[in-house]
């Protein structure tokens, strides 16, 4: 891994609490075909993603001369050069040389707007809060993606008009399966959702994770290439205020078992990049195992864009829950607990 220091915070910060001290995906690696620069956006803010011998840099898109977009330049000579008039930084931010004025040496304030970056799970990861002094935190906690068994495979990402909160809640519920995912995770005749567990992690008034105990649902497709319905023990666990895991073991007899980390980038407050990461033991390979996420995605992405508001109402009374949104319930805490703003409604 690798990670660069955080120049300055800037504006993100005025509509969001704590979570923006925290690490968020921006792209999958084996996606970046060349050094960049690729574009991304998180927390409202626009940045650049980038390249070179000393490992991958995060930015504003926006360089200090005339304020261009520098993912309209190009690396050179591990360099971002911006595409406007062609200054050129280096990995700390600093701008090297002012082409029209070569015998100039460029201001100490010609610096890039620079972000800690870091790699984990496939992905590229960007934290842009905090003032440089406070503890760095570590990534959402995956320990499945380690299990030198399981296959590991990224998919997406996926551009969902709607707020993160809603998106990880929509992930934790298993009361849609039989409507939204039918003959694949559900069937509208087995729709009941038994009794289950929440465990806080940590503190019970402000849990460093979330967990469910006794979750089981049956499904018509387990996985993949599943020939027949099993009864599935699920785990879910919140781990983070956009990242949740799954771990499920169907009773099929068969081989198939691991965990499907959701892990998502708010771009804005009801706008997200949703990336799956699958750490599994499976005989499916890896197109197999994108097509069927594919799949059920995208049977939950209109659904997920259609609930209003966008935003994740976090005081009671807004909307009017059931037993089977237990763990929603416990989710709303965590996130009011915590004091995260971005994408709720307080």
């Amino acid at each position: 891994m690798t990670e660069t220091p955080r120049h300055e915070a800037g504006q993100a910060a005025d509509a969001a609490g704590p979570e923006l001290g925290q690490w968020h995906p921006v792209l999958a690696i084996e996606q970046a075909d060349g050094d960049g620069p690729f574009a991304a956006r998180l927390f409202g803010r626009a940045l650049v993603l980038w390249r070179n011998a000393d490992g991958w840099h995060a930015w504003d898109d926006r360089c200090p001369h005339r304020g261009a977009a520098f993912t309209l330049g190009a690396v050179h000579d591990g360099l971002l050069h911006c595409g406007y008039h062609g200054w050129r930084f280096a990995s700390g931010g600093r701008c090297t040389r002012y082409p029209a004025h070569p015998e100039l040496v460029p201001a100490p304030r010609a610096c890039a707007t620079t972000h800690a970056v870091r790699e984990g799970y496939g992905l590229l990861w960007v934290r842009l809060g905090g003032d440089g002094t406070e503890a760095v935190p570590e990534l959402p906690s995956f320990p499945e993606y380690h299990d030198a068994e399981c296959r590991r495979v990224v998919c997406g990402p996926y551009d969902v008009a709607t707020s993160a909160p809603r998106l990880v809640e929509n992930f934790l519920d298993m009361a849609h399966f039989g409507y939204v995912h039918d003959g694949y995770l559900g069937d509208p005749a087995h729709t009941e959702v038994p009794p289950y567990e929440v465990e806080a992690i940590g503190d019970a008034r402000k849990p460093d994770a979330l967990r469910t105990i006794g979750c089981r649902a049956w499904q018509p497709r387990a996985h993949a290439s599943a020939a027949g319905g099993a009864m599935v023990e699920y785990e879910y666990r919140v781990v983070a205020p956009y990242a949740a895991i799954l771990t499920k073991v169907p009773d099929l007899g068969d081989n198939h078992r691991g965990a499907i980390a959701l892990f998502i980038g708010p771009r804005d407050e009801e706008s997200s990049r949703v990336w799956f990461v699958m750490s599994l033991v499976t005989d499916d390979d890896d197109a197999s195992l994108r097509e069927f996420q594919d799949t059920i995605f995208l049977q939950d992405k209109p659904i997920v864009e259609s609930q209003q508001p966008r935003r994740l109402p976090l005081r009671t009374g807004v909307e009017v829950p059931q037993p089977a949104d237990k763990l929603a319930g416990a989710y709303r805490r965590y996130l009011a607990a915590h004091g995260v703003r971005f994408g709720t409604l307080g």
